[in-house]
């Protein structure tokens, strides 16, 4: 294989992963969005009556804390690197060959944790809907939106897993 066809592989493996993620990030805003339409409706008058909307908001802010550090340390699993790996690491950029050998294991670590990152705004909507106020509902579809945006793809991340995964011999097939 040619370098120029192993680099758009991985370019294009890379855009598609970007593509997933940034409509992940969009949903966030149309909730937001979706939200004002029901308000304006009328909608959520009938639904709030007789819902312990404090209990359960107090409730889904202790899950959306748990569910943060889950996507962080699910993500910190999947693309870790072993310890004593980081010492043999070659100094040279890794081959977009190798690149490309991991960006399906960089993938899903990237899907758990933005799929999870996404399920705060869903929080948010879901109280919003059971009449909650539109400020909570951007606190929770603002947290999502800044974890979306820390677990965003970086090629660097998977330039580590490839440095990493080639000093312990961990090359796919």
């Amino acid at each position: 294989m040619s370098e120029d066809y192993k680099t758009q592989s991985f370019e294009k493996g890379m855009l598609v992963t970007r593509i997933i993620w940034a409509a992940i990030f969009g949903s966030v805003f149309i909730y937001v969005l979706v939200c004002h339409v029901v308000a304006s409706g009328g909608f959520r008058s009938e639904i709030s009556r007789g819902i312990p909307l404090d209990l359960i908001r107090n409730i889904l802010f202790g899950v959306s804390i748990m569910v943060l550090f889950l996507a962080y340390f699910i993500r910190r699993h999947i693309v870790s690197v072993k310890q004593g790996d980081s010492m043999n690491m070659p100094s040279s950029p890794a081959s977009p060959l190798d690149l490309a050998q991991f960006l399906p294991k960089y993938t899903v670590a990237m899907l758990i944790s933005c799929v999870l990152s996404e399920a705060v705004g869903i929080f948010g909507l879901v109280l919003f809907l059971l009449g909650d106020s539109f400020q909570n509902l951007y606190l929770f579809t603002g947290v999502s939106a800044i974890a979306l945006f820390y677990f965003r793809p970086k090629k660097e991340e998977i330039e580590k897993m490839a440095k990493a995964g080639l000093t312990s011999g961990a090359i796919a097939p």
